[in-house]
């Protein structure tokens, strides 16, 4: 652990105290999953009980982080769990930094300019942590939107990151029309209280990870997995990888975690010869990865290997029928009609030599 204990906090108490410091999403987590209509709705209501005083004080949950000094001012916090709240909690303070805006007042204008400036913005730092959250990679395009203002433009307007903004900025709205001043909301948001948990470089984060499914959603096994093959790549490079070779599986898989899954385990099917059992998916993988780096295999040459079966499995069997030609097409059809997955390997590793 590190010499820091874990401490309880209040919301924004953590951001105006993380001078210089940048939380970061790192690629290997899972993606921001929480909607407008269920947990961030609760965590509003949990606001406003506060607000109302139905209770001084609300914990939120646990903030577990690796501290990455970067220099003598600067630190990298990469969020191991509390992402989800996290995030909401800065995209809670860009809907009140706006709201404070479109008022045209004064005095508000003020108030968001020193908003942005203890909570949201770093200062006299390089550029790339001028900002206290770093999100996901998959989430930063629309993110940087709302950074920049430029509402108007986003065209990825189904994501949660979008939706669960606008759906802040109208609950945020309503209380102020209400009645409550944007000081007493900010106030309220410092009385909800996490407990944080920073972990150093010596802390097994890996195991860490893995042990996390007490709270949120379920890790998958591809959740894991993903995890387990970046954690080994050096951070500097972990979002190359995961553009160039994860997120390529997941695109291919349409980045739904069941069909993920049953790739997984018919591609550790191939590799081991017997068909993987459905519930040891992520410790078989555990298994093969290290084996195969013992032998002298570079993550690179591992994800690429995977990248290129799992484009045979999405080929096989979800790809448009039409795709094909004859007399494969026909075939294809015949075999997607077998409900059984013990052909699989040996159909999927001969498709592959074939396309080679």
């Amino acid at each position: 652990m590190t010499n820091q204990p874990p401490r309880r906090t209040g919301l924004l108490e953590l951001l105006r105290n993380s001078v210089g410091s940048q939380f970061v999403i790192p690629v290997y987590q899972r993606n921001y999953t929480w909607t407008a209509n269920k947990e961030v709705r609760q965590y509003i209501d949990d606001l406003c009980a506060v607000l109302k005083n139905k209770y001084d004080k609300h914990f939120l949950g646990i903030l577990i982080y690796l501290d990455t000094p970067l220099d003598s001012f600067s630190r990298e916090f990469s969020v191991i769990d509390g992402q989800q709240r996290l995030t909401t909690t800065f995209l809670m303070l860009y809907a009140i930094r706006d709201l404070l805006n479109e008022t045209k007042d004064p005095g508000n204008i003020t108030l968001a300019s020193q908003l942005e400036n203890q909570y949201l913005n770093n200062q006299f730092v390089q550029d790339k942590l001028k900002f206290k959250l770093k999100p996901l990679v998959n989430d930063d395009d629309v993110y940087q939107q709302i950074i920049n203002k430029d509402l108007n433009n986003i065209k990825n307007t189904d994501s949660n990151i979008y939706k669960n903004y606008i759906y802040t900025k109208d609950r945020i709205n309503d209380l102020n029309k209400n009645g409550f001043s944007f000081n007493q909301i900010l106030m309220a948001m410092d009385n909800l209280y996490l407990v944080c948990v920073p972990l150093s470089s010596d802390d097994n984060a890996q195991k860490i990870f893995e042990s996390i499914n007490s709270t949120g959603a379920k890790l998958t096994a591809s959740d894991l997995i993903r995890n387990y093959i970046l954690m080994t790549i050096p951070s500097d490079d972990q979002e190359i990888y995961y553009k160039n070779y994860w997120n390529e599986i997941e695109k291919n898989l349409n980045s739904n975690a069941k069909k993920l899954e049953g790739f997984f385990r018919i591609y550790l099917s191939i590799k081991y010869k017997r068909l993987c059992n459905i519930n040891s998916v992520y410790s078989t993988f555990k298994e093969y990865y290290e084996k195969e780096q013992k032998s002298g295999l570079s993550p690179k040459d591992i994800l690429s290997d995977i990248k290129d079966y799992a484009k045979g499995y999405n080929d096989l069997y979800y790809l448009d029928i039409t795709k094909f030609k004859n007399p494969i097409k026909n075939e294809l059809i015949d075999y997607r009609k077998i409900d059984s997955e013990m052909p699989a390997p040996l159909i999927l590793e001969f498709y592959k030599m074939n396309q080679n």
